[in-house]
Order: structure tokens, then sequence, then C-alpha cells
């Protein structure tokens, strides 16, 4: 059979595959190693059929390990080739993290059919991780036992998994920018070529990977519209749909926010003018990016927004922040819970809901400084 094979670029967590033309036909082609040494290959019309095919492979390959001396370790490379068909690249990396450093090294010996809750407790109570990076362990473990279990390899009554204790995570900080100390941080980004960034987070909410996918067809200035489609993969720097269906949403914008991005776009396009004409520009039509035209990294980021809150007086800050100073300012202004949780793109009330303690908080504080004038 000649095969002329094709290269093909792909996605983190989507696993190694080229394309290949058989008979006039183009397939898409993926080789696996088998634990005994052999090699293995799919062939699908489509990527979807080639995940298929292989997922089909592993859970027959699974049910006939299911009365064998199967390991967990075994088991959870098999469960994670499942996965990596049937999630989001950046769920497939975490969880192979999650394996390799966390779970494999503390059961993985352990025969799958006779891994108890004792043995997680004792994974769990061991680990020298943080309390975020163990509960996604045993989350990860537990997903992959209830599979298991779903579908027969092993035969429990109970997931191993989910009667154990785990340790408490600390409270997240939330940090805000007052109506003020916005303003302040507003004048001290007119400075950056980038600062439109900044100002369109704090003023809509909208999250990191959503700002940095955003390009200019997005943008409906006129009509001072943003539609929110895409969310930046960190891994392969490239615009993916977001995990629900309410992030997807079209934000419209105060006429001043719309005026300061037309503003910036003509800045942006004479940068990017320049640029190409010294070759150095790669045209992604991204609302923000990077000098060459290519997305933003988040240690550039980081360090931009650092320094412009020192500059402006205000104290560090993440990101992320901007998006709850938003969702506060929005509160703050009598705006109702139900549409600042449009805005923010959540899939439920009680995500937005939780800015109301922050708010609470804020008007402690200011009824306290107001008490200065009683003295």
């Amino acid at each position: 059979m000649s095969d002329k094979k094709k290269e093909k670029r792909r996605g983190h967590g989507e696993g190694s595959y080229y394309q290949t033309t058989v008979k006039g036909i183009e397939y898409y082609v993926k080789e696996i190693s088998l634990p005994d040494g052999r090699r293995k290959k799919f062939y699908g019309k489509s990527k979807r059929e080639l995940h298929a095919k292989e997922t089909d492979f592993h859970r027959k390959q699974m049910a006939t390990q299911k009365r064998s001396d199967q390991t967990v370790r075994q088991y959870l490379a098999a469960w994670l080739e499942i996965t990596r068909n049937n999630c989001r690249p950046n769920t497939y990396i975490s969880y192979e993290y999650l394996i390799r450093k966390h779970i494999a090294p503390a059961v993985g010996a352990v025969r799958l059919d006779a891994l108890t809750p004792q043995h997680v407790q004792k994974m769990i109570d061991k680990s020298k991780a943080s309390a975020i990076v163990i509960n996604r362990a045993r989350a990860c473990l537990r997903n992959a036992m209830n599979y298991a279990i779903d579908n027969g390899i092993v035969d429990m009554a109970k997931n191993p998994a989910s009667k154990v204790k785990v340790p408490r995570e600390p409270e997240a900080i939330i940090k805000v920018l007052t109506e003020a100390e916005a303003k302040q941080f507003f004048a001290v980004l007119k400075n950056y070529r980038i600062g439109m960034l900044f100002v369109t987070a704090a003023i809509t909410g909208m999250r990191s990977g959503e700002l940095l996918s955003l390009q200019w067809k997005d943008l409906d200035l006129k009509n001072r519209k943003i539609t929110v489609r895409c969310t930046l993969n960190r891994k392969n720097r490239k615009g993916e749909d977001p995990k629900t269906d309410e992030s997807k949403r079209i934000i419209t914008i105060p006429q001043r926010l719309a005026s300061g991005l037309a503003e910036y776009k003509l800045s942006h396009d004479e940068h990017g003018t320049l640029k190409k004409s010294r070759g150095l520009w790669q045209e992604n039509n991204l609302v923000f990016s990077s000098i060459v035209g290519t997305p933003l990294w988040d240690r550039n980021i980081k360090r931009i927004l650092r320094d412009a809150l020192k500059k402006a007086g205000l104290p560090d800050m993440r990101f992320h922040d901007l998006r709850h100073s938003a969702a506060t300012l929005m509160l703050a202004m009598g705006i109702k819970l139900s549409v600042v949780r449009d805005i923010l793109g959540h899939a439920s009330i009680k995500t937005t809901d939780r800015y109301t303690h922050v708010l609470e908080g804020m008007r402690i504080a200011a009824a306290d400084k107001m008490d200065d004038i009683l003295l």
C-alpha cells in the first residue's frame, strides 16, 4: 500500500497523528505503543472517527483486563487515552500531570480491584502538595474510578476515592478596585501601548483568555458591542470554545470605552503597518497582541499590570482581580445581580452572588470613614 504522509500540526492533548492518502482517499492515522512493545495503528476519515476507534480499542482492552492483575497505574494509562478524546486539551494536560506526579507514585502499584479508601487517604495525608493540588488529584482519581465502576471494569459498591477526608482549601482573597482607584489606574494606563486591555477588563469583567483571543471582527464599536466567541488556549496559543454556553455572549459597553477602543485601533493599525513594512508582523486580527501581532504572553501582561499599579500608587493584584473589580463596581452602581451575571458570563448566579459579600465589606468601610466627620 502506497502511503503519502502529510504531517499535521495538532493541539495539546490531541495526541500524535498524521494524514495519509490511500487509493485517493485521505485518512487520519494515529500510532500508539502497546504494553507488550507492539505498535498499533488507527485509521479514520475524520479526526472524530479516528478518536472513536482508539477510544473503543482502549475500552475493550480495559474490559479484557478487568479480571486480571491490572494495577491502578495500568488502568489510569488506558483511562487517560480515552479521556484525551473526550475532554478539553487543558483538562487532559491537567489529568496527565496529576496522575504522573501525584497519583501513580502513591497508589499506582496497587491492584485496581484492591484499591480502598485507606489507600487514597494515605495518598492525601502523605502528599506535600498544596490543598488545591491534593483535591484536584483526588477528584481526578475519583473520576477515573467512577468510569471503572460504571463500565464494569471493577466490582465495587462504592468509589474508594469518594469517602475520604480532604484538606480544606484556603479561602480566596478577592481584591477589587474602588471607583476612585479605578480612575487612578486608568489615568496611568494611557501611557502603555496595550493599556486598553486592562481598561476593558476592569469595565467589562471579561476573562483574560477571552480578551487575548478577541479579534477586531468581534467588536462593533458603532453599536457599542463586544461579542465573546472564544477563549485563548494557553498551550497551543489558539482560540477555542469556552467551557459553558453562558460564556458566549454579547456585551454592551459604555460609549467612552467604545471611543477609547476606536482611538486604540488607530494606533494599533499604525504600529502594525510599521512592523509589516519591516517584515516583522504576523497578522492574527487580534485586538490585543504582542508588538509583532502574536497572542500576548501571561508573563508580559503580569509585568505591565504590576508596573502600572505601582505607578498609580495602588497595591498589587492579579489580572483576574480586574474581573472582580468590574463585578463589584457594577453592583455598587445598582446594576441587578442577574444582569451582572449575564455580562460576566457566569453559568450560575451563585457565582455572581459572592461579590455581594465584597460589596457589603466596601459599604462598611465607607461607613467607618464617615465616622471621622462625627468626631
